[in-house]
C-alpha cells in the first residue's frame, strides 16, 4: 500500500493524468495561473523587446557621434580652406581675399556642404578679427578686423583668427523609441584658424 501511494505522488509531481485536480484548479483562474503553456513565449518576448530596444539605441547614439564628428571635422575644413586660399599677404580676408563677407562665407559652406549634407548658408557663421591670448592661454576677441592693435601683452602679437560656426540639427532615426533626444537634436561646433 505505502508503494502505491509513493507511485501516486511521483506521478502526481510528473504530471501524469493519474493526478488529483483541486477545486482552485477547475477554475478559470487557476487554470490560467497553473497553466505553463505559452510561458516561453512570454519570456522571449521582454528579452527580444528589450534586445531591440538595445540595439535600437546603439544604433542612434553611433550615428550620433559619427555626424558630431562630420560635422567638426567639416568646421575645421572650411576655416581651412579659408586659410589655403587666401594669402597670408592678403589679409584680412575680406575685401582683400574675398570682396565681401558673403563670398566668403559662400566658400566655406561649399567646404563643409560636401562633407555634410544638409549644410546651408543659414547654418554657417564666419567672422574674423583680431584675438589676443592671455596669460591662460585662452583668445580674445580685441578689436574690429580692420584695426590691428600693437601688442596684447608684453611680447604678445596681436593674432588675425578666423571663427567658424556650423549648427546642424541632428534627427535621430528612430526618434522617440530611443534615448537619443537625451543629446539634444542641435550639434554646434567652433572652429578658429589662424591667418597670421
Amino acid at each position: 500500500m505505502a508503494d502505491l501511494l509513493a507511485k501516486a505522488s511521483v506521478m502526481r509531481l510528473v504530471g501524469c493524468p493519474l493526478q488529483r485536480s483541486t477545486k482552485a484548479e477547475h477554475s478559470l483562474r487557476g487554470r490560467f495561473w497553473f497553466d505553463q503553456r505559452g510561458a516561453t513565449a512570454i519570456e522571449f518576448a521582454l528579452a527580444a523587446g528589450t534586445l531591440v530596444f538595445l540595439i535600437l539605441n546603439g544604433v542612434d547614439l553611433g550615428r550620433y557621434i559619427y555626424v558630431r564628428s562630420q560635422v567638426e571635422n567639416a568646421t575645421q575644413m572650411g576655416a581651412h580652406g579659408i586659410w589655403k586660399q587666401c594669402d597670408p599677404m592678403k589679409l584680412p580676408i575680406v575685401p582683400k581675399c574675398y570682396k565681401d563677407q558673403a563670398a566668403a562665407k559662400a566658400a566655406v559652406v561649399n567646404i563643409i556642404g560636401a562633407i555634410v549634407k544638409g549644410v546651408t548658408s543659414e547654418h554657417v557663421t564666419v567672422t574674423e578679427g583680431y584675438y589676443c591670448s592671455d596669460s591662460a592661454g585662452a583668445l580674445h576677441a580685441v578689436v574690429d578686423v580692420t584695426k590691428p592693435p600693437a601688442q596684447c601683452l608684453p611680447g604678445v602679437v596681436p593674432g588675425d583668427y578666423l571663427q567658424v560656426q556650423v549648427g546642424y540639427s541632428f534627427n535621430p532615426i528612430f526618434g522617440d523609441l530611443t534615448a537619443a533626444r537625451i543629446f539634444g537634436t542641435s550639434i554646434s561646433t567652433t572652429s578658429y584658424m589662424r591667418l597670421q
